[in-house]
């Protein structure tokens, strides 16, 4: 499929019109709208060549039929591992399961205290340890990926951090380097987002047609990435492509991450760009302001291609639909529709204290309840106005996926697991 225009011309009026509420839903929307509208044109990056299907060594080699990979997602709001195990076979990796662990605050909140930052990551190694035998300890890749709440840390900040998570890695037994902590590039996310959707909706091998769009809203940043016929890649700008192989076959996957358009970077511009006295995505009551990337917000509520056919949305997407009630609490996924998003937030505009919120919305947690309205207006404009699905898409939320029995979560991390194997 083309790439279409990040933004087209629709009457603003479509957007949410109910209960005859115009002007409190129409600056709301103005103010979302601007901050979708000012999303940048896909930058530049080298073509990643990732194979897929060989194994390769790593380390010293392992005695036992598995192989194991321990990644982390130091993402902006919470620290996230991901210890995967793999049975070796002819044909490549299989997934045999995948330990998972988290905790909050994210890396970000640590930026005046980089030692206490790499420090909040040892309940997380010790789950590692604790997971992969001894014996293969030292085969065993160790990488930490930090996405799009460090990208945005000023000055050295970020790269302090990053420095003393390397330091603390070192004394643990696991085969590390000190690239294997990073920022994350953006597009690179998406990338390995998009191999972990199809990998295990048993697509990897198929025709590009035939695989799924992968869109992923986080924090700070959200990647849209989906495969591309040769002919489409062919005629791609430089840099817009990334080349993937896995099943026997060679995928050329356009992905781009959007840097500061994330669910609570978004959050950051819509207050930043409203009335401070009045903002009118805000509901009536009392609660602290909003922080981010070292930032504080205050505000207070007003008086009164081929492969995009099929499209799963994970993350935010995923969390703010259970909230609702859009898809049921507790499911690892459904199907949804443009339209559902689009009446969750009329109905969460419509309420009008955070009291009424927090009863209303019993899943949702406290410190996300002044932000509902404005998060589920994002979703619902990121997705039609920002990426211009449509109406007859094939949409999915996704957590996790069935694999061979067993749910995994449908997270970049398992991508990048497979590409350092492979």
């Amino acid at each position: 499929m083309s790439r279409r225009p990040f933004m087209r011309e629709t009457p603003l009026e479509k957007l949410f019109k109910y209960r005859g509420v115009i002007l409190v839903v129409s600056v709301p929307v103005m103010l979302i709208l601007l901050v979708v509208g000012m999303m940048p044109r896909s930058t530049m990056h080298e073509d990643m060549q990732v194979e897929l299907d060989t194994p390769r060594s790593f380390g010293a080699s392992s005695p036992s039929p598995f192989r194991y990979a321990v990644v982390f997602d130091a993402g902006s709001t919470g620290s996230r591992v991901h210890i995967f195990r793999f049975k070796k076979g002819a044909s490549g990796l299989d997934l045999v399961d995948d330990t998972f662990e988290q905790l909050k605050p994210g890396l970000s909140s640590f930026a005046e205290n980089p030692t206490e930052g790499a420090n909040s990551l040892v309940p997380l190694l010790t789950k590692a340890m604790e997971t992969v035998p001894k014996a293969d300890q030292k085969s065993t890749s160790i990488e930490v990926r930090a996405t799009a709440g460090l990208r945005l840390l000023p000055g050295s900040k970020a790269e302090d951090l990053l420095s003393s998570v390397r330091s603390l890695l070192g004394t643990y037994p696991f085969a590390f380097e000190d690239a294997s902590v990073s920022i994350m590039d953006g597009a690179d996310e998406g990338a390995f987002q998009w191999v972990t959707t199809n990998y295990l909706l048993g697509k990897m091998g198929s025709t590009p047609s035939q695989m799924s769009a992968a869109v992923d809203l986080g924090g700070g940043s959200v990647q849209m990435a989906y495969a591309l016929s040769q002919k489409q890649a062919a005629a791609a700008p430089k840099g817009y492509v990334r080349t993937l192989r896995g099943g026997g076959a060679t995928y050329h996957v356009y992905v781009h991450s959007y840097l500061g358009y994330g669910l609570m970077a978004a959050r950051a511009a819509v207050l930043d760009a409203g009335d401070k006295e009045a903002h009118p995505c805000l509901p009536e009551g009392e609660f602290p302001a909003y922080a981010y990337a070292g930032k504080s917000y205050t505000a207070a509520a007003a008086e009164g291609g081929d492969g995009q056919k099929v499209v799963y949305v994970s993350s935010y997407f995923f969390d703010r639909a259970e909230q609702s009630g859009i898809i049921k609490a507790g499911s690892i996924g459904d199907k949804f529709t443009l339209k559902a998003f689009k009446d969750a937030a009329k109905k969460a505009c419509g309420v009008t204290s955070v009291s009424e919120i927090a009863m209303q919305f019993p899943g949702l947690e406290e410190a996300h309840a002044p932000y509902f309205c404005m998060d589920l207006m994002y979703c619902h404009t990121l997705l039609e106005q920002g990426f211009s699905l449509l109406p007859t898409s094939d949409l999915n939320l996704v957590k996790r996926i069935k694999y061979h029995g067993d749910e995994v979560e449908a997270a970049w991390p398992l991508g990048a697991a497979i590409n350092s194997l492979a």
